[in-house]
């Protein structure tokens, strides 16, 4: 579908663990930084894919989205056309990210089918697909590390196996947790990952060894993202809260590189499934029922909600002047970081 331009819910969690209800759209109706109306809006599909994922290349030449019916898609920025795409049977493209300084896509993913050949590191530059997603490997998260040496995938019961950027596998972690994990985040630093579900982990990744167990003090509730601070003084955590059935809210969380947290933020009743950081670690970007953009102390820049459709995927691009997001009925947007829409599609 030619973009317009402008000025299965599966998320991998045991049920005995955490009991998510379907999916819900709240108004955000409390105190903080007043709601930005978006200048245009699209329908809502009733029975499109998710968009669960949306990234730029390290040159802001491409996005990647993947969605909940296992299509993986690749854009061109110059006039967003789609220029790749594959379509994989009862697949759900969980997360997408590119190399920070090579033209390699990551890709994390599960699938119901047996037959199933997923594509797990893709060079766009030369059109080759370097390597296809084990079974042992299909899960949620993934994450490269600062050199774009290596890349960590999550795979099956909660294990992490690192390869270097040529599909070479490097070692599989003893750390495991059996309910599975959410996301997973590469210091920008050094050899450490954080990886979250219930609790938060940070484990060192050299040393082969699992370094803190945090409980961040609520229940029956996931954490579906989390993201270093460029500096890697701390993180942040992003929630999926039951305010509505009277139980916790959503959340974000700010914590020190040791895992003491910081600050608590309460800017949605919809659960924040992704979250990015500006490259200069200035803003923060977070998706959720609104397009909410902060400052690296937690202050509100903006709020802005598109429709009635929650956001799942989201990024900042290596110029830091746009957002891309991706909802759950398949929609695109790229914005500035005050919300305006620049350019929408469906995937």
């Amino acid at each position: 579908m030619k973009p317009e331009t402008v000025s299965s819910f599966d998320i991998n969690m045991p049920n005995h663990r955490i009991l998510f209800t379907a999916l819900a759209i709240f108004n955000i109706g409390m105190v903080g930084c007043p709601i930005r109306p978006s200048t245009t809006r699209m329908d809502t599909e009733e029975n499109a894919p998710t968009a669960w994922t949306a990234s730029w290349s390290y040159d802001d030449r491409f996005v990647a989205v993947g969605n909940s019916e296992g299509e993986l898609a690749i854009y061109e920025t110059t006039d967003w056309t789609k220029i790749k795409s594959w379509n994989f049977k009862a697949t759900t493209i969980t997360k997408t990210e590119w190399n920070p300084g090579a033209p390699i896509l990551a890709v994390a993913a599960f699938s119901h089918d047996e037959k199933t050949s997923i594509i797990q590191l893709y060079d766009i530059s030369k059109n080759h697909i370097i390597k296809n997603l084990p079974d042992t490997v299909q899960g949620r998260g993934v994450s490269w590390s600062p050199s774009g040496e290596e890349v960590a995938y999550v795979g099956k019961n909660g294990r992490i196996t690192i390869f270097t950027k040529n599909g070479e596998v490097l070692k599989t972690l003893s750390f495991s947790n059996p309910g599975g994990l959410f996301d997973i985040d590469w210091h920008p630093v050094n050899g450490q990952l954080v990886a979250v579900e219930e609790d938060i982990f940070l484990i060192d990744i050299d040393r082969d060894r699992l370094l803190a167990t945090i409980d961040d003090g609520t229940k029956s509730k996931g954490i579906l993202a989390c993201r270093w601070h460029p500096s890697g003084k701390f993180f942040v955590t992003g929630d999926y809260g039951h305010e509505s059935e009277g139980g916790e809210p959503s959340c974000l969380k700010y914590w020190t590189r040791e895992g003491t947290l910081l600050k608590s933020i309460k800017e949605s009743k919809s659960e924040y499934r992704n979250i990015s950081w500006r490259r200069d670690g200035k803003y923060l970007a977070a998706a959720t029922d609104v397009l909410l953009v902060l400052t690296e102390n937690g202050d509100v820049i903006s709020k802005t909600k598109f429709d009635d459709n929650n956001l799942w995927g989201i990024d900042w691009n290596n110029n830091g002047d746009k957002i891309i997001s991706s909802d759950q009925a398949g929609n695109i947007r790229v914005t500035d970081s005050e919300g305006k829409i620049l350019q929408r599609f469906a995937q």
